[in-house]
């Protein structure tokens, strides 16, 4: 576990956040009436006697009294529940998580997001070589009731796993073979998806009722495993009550309403995937895209897709954006891009190529954020405010509800400072536990043991002073240290970013047998570039300019390619030993 040394060179005097401390540049600065955000704001001032001069102050009040703010929250999105909640929290031990939110209450996940039944569209459904289908909410709630049939007819119940593969089309293309159907059916035991959803039927053909289990508010609803950047994946136990974390971002910060459409650029199965599905329950649709961003055909480009099936928000990784505008995929003139109202930016640190690639190429008036969230939580660390000033690379705001902080080596919340992201009061959003981690050994171990009593989310970042927006540099214990001065590979990125020759770079820390440390610079050239001493002098001479002499790499070296995971994060475990290389001592 890394840990913070109190003898280190203070984190802020150098790296690329002291340029964007010293000149803010403004993405947004607009009015928007009526936002769902300020409709539950008039509801909370009128009800507790407050008034709001910014949302600064209304966040602070939903953080200084978070079980009314969650009560709000329930309210004003009419949680539907068997049986109402007896109290909002009450503690369970001294931990951090050890809360029973909403306690007594009775409700199923499942009947939150499906109370539409209706012939509106619920899920959009298209891929890069021009397929495409629909699916009403009430087409949806009728597929729900076959499974819900046929899972109880084979003897499933309440705290039974069900593991789903969804990312498995080619898997479902060679299922549906004759050849493999007929080699299936002879494996005992073994059903086929058409028999199985076909056994839940009684035997005059129809189906029985869809009935909801009721269950507690913290009963286990989903297991999500963390990309394993640094480590083995963690199962991240989320409580069915989540999705009201999900609605508070949904309707009030990214102020998505009826008829709206979502997309977001990332694997199913990861929690970005899960989190808009809470959006099904107030009418809002899901647009699922089945492809690569970089694919060029006419008509069937990511930005087609946002055009044609007039998305209202998407959510890219700065690795999404970055690969379109490499590979040139941009929107055609003639494109409407009306209905598309916010791009949130998330999965990584956002760079200001993003915004200025988003603004200038595909709609100037789009409000563009970077947002902050993790797997270990169901809603998001940061929020917006269409209503509050919104700077480049820059989180907005933190989230309502929740108390996010920088914290210096000393456990102090600090401001113009990098320094550990923290969040100092417990939410709903935050898992029940960790699968398969006995005693919550490893779950005190990895967010608890820094900083006891509140959460630390392992990430390092920096609050500006000018503007309160958050900058999330990176993971905190891939910070790294050469020189007896610490910063991150966000530095170094931030001023290698723009070379036309580089296609990717990622920087590691490797400790040397001398006891030291030091960076090393890992570049994969674009098509037609060849690496040589110039272009490394360049390289050198780039990050020198840019940010400091004192975030250069010792070392800078070509690479083939560069190993990332199912959520296109660089994989840092395969750099981390150089031992089990074929030639070690090409990396000395």
């Amino acid at each position: 576990m890394f840990r913070f040394s109190s003898a280190a060179v203070s984190l802020n005097k150098n790296g690329f956040v002291d340029i964007l401390e010293s000149n803010p540049i403004v993405v947004w600065n607009k009015k928007v009436p009526d936002t769902e955000l300020d409709k539950f704001k008039k509801i909370v001032e009128k009800k507790y006697g407050q008034h709001f001069n910014s949302y600064w102050d209304f966040h602070k009040w939903s953080v200084d009294n978070y079980t009314d703010f969650w009560k709000e929250i329930w309210h004003f999105f009419d949680v539907i529940a068997s049986k109402p909640y007896d109290e909002v929290l009450v503690k369970t031990g001294c931990g951090f998580l050890d809360n029973e939110w909403f306690s007594g209450a009775r409700l199923n996940f499942a009947e939150n997001l499906m109370r539409i039944r209706d012939d509106r569209l619920a899920l959009i459904c298209a891929d890069e070589h021009g397929n495409e289908d629909s699916v009403t909410f009430s087409e949806m709630f009728e597929e729900v009731r076959k499974y819900a049939a046929a899972f109880r007819k084979h003897g499933l119940t309440v705290g039974d796993l069900v593991a789903c593969a969804p990312n498995a089309t080619a898997v479902i293309i060679l299922a549906t073979k004759p050849q493999t159907v007929s080699r299936l059916s002879e494996i005992p035991k073994s059903v086929l998806l058409e028999e199985f959803l076909q056994s839940g039927r009684s035997s005059d053909g129809t189906l029985p009722e869809l009935l909801f289990e009721q269950l507690p508010f913290d009963h286990p609803m989903a297991i999500n495993f963390t990309s394993g950047t640094t480590g083995l994946p963690k199962g991240v136990v989320h409580s069915a009550g989540t999705f009201i974390s999900g609605l508070r971002d949904l309707a009030l910060h990214w102020n998505l309403r009826n008829g709206d459409t979502v997309y977001t650029y990332c694997p199913v199965g990861w929690s970005v995937w899960d989190i808009h599905l809470p959006c099904l329950a107030i009418g809002a649709k899901i647009f699922l895209f089945d492809g690569s961003p970089d694919y060029k055909k006419k008509g069937f480009t990511l930005w087609d897709c946002l055009s044609k099936y007039k998305v209202t928000y998407a959510y890219l990784s700065p690795s999404c954006l970055n690969t379109l505008e490499s590979a040139g995929v941009e929107p055609e003139p003639g494109m409407n891009f009306e209905s598309l109202k916010i791009i949130g930016i998330g999965s990584g640190p956002s760079q200001i190529r993003n915004f200025e690639f988003l603004q200038g190429k595909v709609n100037k008036n789009l409000f563009v954020s970077s947002i902050y969230g993790a797997t270990e939580s169901f809603g998001m660390f940061s929020g917006i405010d269409l209503n509050t000033p919104c700077y480049s690379s820059e989180c907005q705001v933190p989230a309502l509800g929740c108390d996010l902080h920088v914290f210096d080596t000393e456990g102090r919340s600090v401001v113009g400072r990098r320094g550990e992201m923290v969040v100092k009061t417990p939410t709903p959003a935050f898992p029940i536990y960790l699968w398969k981690d006995e005693n919550n050994e490893r779950l005190n171990e990895t967010y608890f043991s820094k900083y006891p009593g509140v959460w630390s989310q392992n990430d390092e970042g920096w609050i500006n002073p000018k503007t309160k927006g958050i900058i999330v540099i990176g993971r905190s214990d891939l910070t790294l240290k050469q020189d007896n001065v610490r910063f991150s590979a966000g530095d170094v990125y931030f001023a290698i970013d723009r070379m036309e020759e580089l296609e990717d770079f990622i920087c590691v820390g490797q400790d040397k047998w001398t006891g030291e440390t030091r960076a090393v610079l890992f570049v994969k050239m674009k098509n037609g570039y060849k690496f040589t001493p110039e272009l490394r002098d360049k390289i050198a001479e780039t990050i020198k300019r840019e940010v400091s002499i004192d975030n250069l790499p010792k070392l800078i070296l070509e690479i083939p390619d560069i190993p990332v995971s199912i959520v296109s994060s660089h994989n840092l475990e395969n750099f981390k030993d150089t031992t089990k290389k074929k030639n070690p001592n090409y990396y000395r």
